[in-house]
């Protein structure tokens, strides 16, 4: 990125994590797809670099790569400090030898993109104060005994700060309202205000308005939200980005349905009950709904909590760039219409009270509302309302 912003205050917490500890220190950077984890471990080992923080060393491995991690460690520790490890010793030994021999002062590793804490945690250091390690991963959950420090997408502040930095303050104070829009569109998603700002370096002459009603009309299609270059930190586009957590789902069909039937839901809070009252999508017990929400889409980073004013969990929302992916595989999927019905069914018999509602009745369905005005303003969902609901949305 031409400019790291908006992620101060995570950037403290790390350094907390890592330093407060009296044993061995773990950070888990969790988070969605394109949030920045990658981007905030690397800004801060350059940092620390700059500065010789860590005397023994600063090591980087890919969870991804096609050497296993085991072996990219010994592979470090031989090129960085020409070690030599005797023949006759295992591969576990090899890496006892490599704990051993490591150079003085504190050392970090770096671990990216980590799926599953059980690929690394046999190649991890022993458990002595001058390891330090950060792991990135969009698992919120990679494991009980971790520090883990959710990264969420930036404040607007930031994000108009973040765009003005790859074309110009001067070009965005001049659109400060269109800039506002097209920062909330993509929905404060780092990854995608670097995308979008990369391309309106080349597009001098373009408003911020023609961008935005170019994204809007492509969607996730558009090749402003897949073209990387190749100075960026980032390897993939959104929807690529968005992509590995989808395919983690395929294990559990179940999953994948639950979240193309939420992104038919308003960019609002979701109320649980109205999830659990769609017949079909609840043919499971609620338990099973919610170990599905718990375990699967909340775990990935795909669907949000919600908090009340007294910090309670009220509802859950999809991120609005999210929401756009999941409706595309909806599209593709078989049960495109029948959750489409079931949705408006759901929603309309949510709407029903009384020609003169009560307070009560009021607020019972002021939940309700944003979503059945989703109905209202979606004219695709129009061809799925039964006849006698149509007077509900209207």
């Amino acid at each position: 990125m031409r400019k790291f912003v908006g992620r101060e205050d995570d950037w403290q917490k790390l350094e907390q994590q890592l330093h407060n500890s009296h044993r061995i220190a773990i950070s888990t950077l969790s988070g969605m797809g394109g949030v920045g984890k990658t981007e905030l471990a690397l800004q801060y080992a350059l940092d620390a670099l700059e500065k010789e923080t860590y005397k023994g060393g600063i090591a980087w491995f890919n969870a991804q790569n096609e050497i296993p991690v085991g072996v990219q460690i010994l592979q470090f520790a031989q090129s960085a400090f020409n070690l030599k490890y005797p023949d006759e010793l295992t591969f576990e030994q090899k890496l006892h030898y490599c704990w051993q021999c490591w150079r003085e002062g504190e050392v970090l590793f770096i671990f990216d993109d980590v799926r599953d804490y059980e690929n690394i945690q046999p190649f991890l250091p022993p458990p002595e104060k001058h390891f330090k390690i950060i792991i990135t991963t969009r698992k919120e959950w990679l494991a009980t005994s971790i520090d883990s420090l959710h990264l969420e997408v930036l404040s607007e502040a930031a994000a108009i700060e973040l765009l003005a930095s790859f074309i110009g303050e001067a070009r965005v104070n001049k659109q400060q309202e269109d800039a506002k829009k097209l920062c909330q569109w993509l929905g404060y998603l780092p990854l995608a205000l670097e995308l979008v700002g990369r391309f309106l370096i080349r597009r001098k002459t373009w408003s911020l308005t023609k961008m935005k009603q170019r994204l809007e009309a492509q969607q996730l299609d558009e090749r402003t939200l897949r073209d990387i270059s190749a100075d960026m930190t980032a390897t993939r586009g959104v929807a690529a980005a968005f992509e590995i957590s989808w395919q983690e789902l395929e294990a559990n069909p179940e999953a994948q349905q639950l979240a193309c039937y939420l992104s038919l839901f308003a960019l609002s809070s979701i109320p649980w009950y109205l999830v659990e009252n769609s017949i079909s999508i609840a043919q499971n017990n609620p338990d099973d709904l919610e170990d599905i929400r718990e375990d699967f889409l909340i775990n990935l980073n795909l669907l949000q909590e919600v908090f009340n004013k007294e910090k309670e969990v009220s509802g859950y929302q999809l991120h609005s760039l999210i929401r756009q992916f999941l409706r595309a595989k909806l599209a593709a999927s078989p049960q495109e219409e029948e959750y489409k019905t079931i949705f408006c069914q759901t929603i309309t018999a949510e709407a029903k009270i009384d020609q003169t509602p009560t307070q009560a009745d009021i607020q019972k369905i002021a939940p309700v509302i944003p979503h059945l005005t989703e109905i209202a303003e979606n004219k695709e969902l129009h061809q799925w309302l039964a006849e006698e609901d149509v007077i509900w949305v209207w």
